[in-house]
C-alpha cells in the first residue's frame, strides 16, 4: 500500500461513527479535570480580589491573602473592610488586620506568649540574662525564645514590637470593648476568642516593655532605646529596671516610668494599654481557655492591686502566664507605686 492509500486509510477511520465522539468525551474529560484543579469554578478570574467595598467580601480577601502570607494585602483589604465597617458588623475584620500587623513585622504572639509563662522556672534553670539590644555572642533566636528572648532583643527587634504591636492592640482593643458591652459575642469572632484575649494581653505587655526602653516614653515618636534604661532579669525570675541616669532612681523609675503605664489615657498613645488593661486581658484569656464566659475583675487600678486569684491552673500555659503576670505587676506595684509623683507622672 503506498504513502497515499495509507492516508486515505486513517482519513476514512477518523471520520468513522465514535471516532469524534471518542475524541470530544475525551477533550471534556481533560477540561473537567481542569477545573476541578482550579476550584470547579470557571468564573474564578472574574474576582477583583479587594476591589468589593461589601466588608463580609473584604474579608474573606483579607484571609486568602493572610492565608498565603501575603500581608500587605491581606492588611490593605481589611483595612478597607474596616473603613466599610464602623458599625462592627463584621467584627473578625479587626482580628485579620491584627494579625497581619504582626506577621508583616515577624511578630509570632505565640511565641511571646510562652516567654511569659513559667519564667520562674526557666531564670533558675538558665541564670539570670540581661538585656541589651546592642552585644556580641548573642545565641540562635530559638534558644533565646527558649529562654529569656524579652532580654536579649535587639534595635531592630524592639523597633518592630514599638512599630507593630501598638497598632494590633488597636485593633483588638476594638474587639475587647464589643465583647465587654455585648455589641459582640465570642461567636462572631468564628473561633478567634482566645487568640483575641491573648493578642491583646500580649501586645500590651510588649507595648508596655518598649514604652519603658524608649527614650521619651512615647511610641508616638517612633522608637529609640534610652542610654540609660535597661531591663533585667532579678533573683525571683521576673524583671526590673536598671537606671544609670543623674536623677534619682527611683524617683525616675516611678515618675517616668512606672506611672505612665498605669495612668496614661489610652487614646494619648495609639494602641497604648495600660498594665491594668494587659493583666486583665491575660486573665480574660485565662478565664476563656477555662471555658468561663464571664469577665470577673481581677482589681488592678491606678492605685490599688486586688489578691491574685485564687486557684490559678498551672497546668495550662495561659495560667502559667496569668500566674507569673501577675506576680510582675504586684511587684511593680509594691516596689515603685503606679503614680507617687505630683502631677501624676509624665
Amino acid at each position: 500500500m503506498g504513502a497515499r492509500e495509507r492516508r486515505r486509510s486513517r482519513e476514512k477511520r477518523s471520520s468513522a461513527p465514535g471516532v469524534s465522539t471518542r475524541r470530544a468525551a475525551t477533550w471534556l474529560l481533560a477540561c473537567g479535570i481542569a477545573l476541578v484543579c482550579v476550584g470547579c469554578n470557571i468564573f474564578s478570574w472574574t474576582h477583583d480580589e479587594g476591589g468589593s467595598d461589601d466588608p463580609e467580601t473584604l474579608l474573606g480577601d483579607a484571609e486568602a491573602a493572610l492565608l498565603r502570607r501575603d500581608y500587605d494585602d491581606a492588611l490593605r483589604f481589611a483595612e478597607k473592610g474596616i473603613a466599610n465597617d464602623p458599625g462592627l458588623q463584621v467584627p473578625r475584620l479587626r482580628y485579620v488586620a491584627s494579625q497581619a500587623v504582626l506577621a508583616r513585622s515577624r511578630i509570632s504572639i505565640s511565641d511571646y506568649f510562652s516567654v511569659f509563662t513559667n519564667q520562674k522556672a526557666r531564670a533558675k534553670a538558665s541564670g539570670s540574662p540581661e538585656n541589651g539590644p546592642s552585644g556580641a555572642g548573642r545565641s540562635s533566636p530559638g534558644d533565646r525564645m527558649r529562654s529569656n528572648h524579652l532580654l536579649d532583643l535587639s534595635l531592630e527587634e524592639l523597633r518592630a514590637i514599638a512599630s507593630a504591636c501598638p497598632q494590633a492592640v488597636a485593633y483588638l482593643r476594638e474587639l475587647i470593648e464589643g465583647l465587654q458591652d455585648g455589641s459582640i459575642t465570642s461567636a462572631d469572632l468564628a473561633g478567634a476568642r482566645f487568640d483575641v484575649d491573648a493578642g491583646f494581653a500580649v501586645g500590651s505587655l510588649l507595648t508596655a516593655f518598649v514604652t519603658i526602653l524608649d527614650i521619651d516614653q512615647n511610641l508616638n515618636n517612633g522608637f529609640d532605646q534610652h542610654p540609660d534604661v535597661r531591663i533585667v532579669a532579678d533573683d525571683a525570675g521576673g524583671y526590673d529596671v536598671e537606671y544609670t541616669g543623674t536623677q534619682p532612681r527611683d524617683e525616675f523609675i516611678s515618675c517616668v516610668l512606672v506611672c505612665p503605664l498605669w495612668s496614661r489615657p489610652p487614646d494619648s498613645v495609639p494602641g497604648f494599654a495600660s498594665i491594668c488593661e494587659a493583666l486583665e486581658g491575660v486573665y480574660d484569656a485565662y478565664l476563656t481557655a477555662k471555658g468561663q464566659s464571664t469577665t470577673v475583675d481581677i482589681g488592678c487600678t491606678d492605685t490599688s492591686m486586688g489578691p491574685k486569684p485564687a486557684n490559678i491552673d498551672t497546668d495550662i500555659i495561659v495560667g502559667q502566664m496569668l500566674d507569673f503576670v501577675y506576680d510582675g505587676v504586684r511587684q511593680l506595684f509594691d516596689r515603685y507605686g503606679p503614680c507617687p509623683c505630683a502631677g501624676g507622672g509624665a
